[in-house]
């Protein structure tokens, strides 16, 4: 089997014939557990997450973002974006709109 992150060979020492004749169970049970280096497993938990937007992520967060537009919007005005009178206006209000208030 080779390694899901660099794409080489893995090399298992004791063998996976080895492990099950001593530990029991299929040499494939081991070979399926092991699906990494070690070294490949340490570099990859080291790099950063890519950032992406949340809109990106699912279009369901869309509205979220939006959401949280309108209430740094409200923020900056120092407004309760609670406020019924304030969630209606927001609400009237497009992105592009939040965004020159933000």
């Amino acid at each position: 089997m080779n390694c899901t992150l660099c794409n080489k060979p893995i090399t298992l020492a004791p063998s996976a014939r080895e492990r099950a004749a001593r530990s029991g169970g299929k040499p494939e049970d081991y070979t399926r557990l092991f699906t990494t280096h070690p070294e490949c497993e340490l570099e990859n938990r080291n790099r950063p997450l890519p950032r992406k937007p949340i809109a990106e992520i699912h279009p369901m967060f869309q509205n979220l973002e939006l959401l949280r537009l309108r209430q740094r919007a409200a923020k900056a005005w120092g407004v309760n974006a609670g406020s019924r009178d304030v969630a209606d206006f927001l609400n009237s209000l497009s992105e592009e709109q939040l965004l020159e208030y933000v």
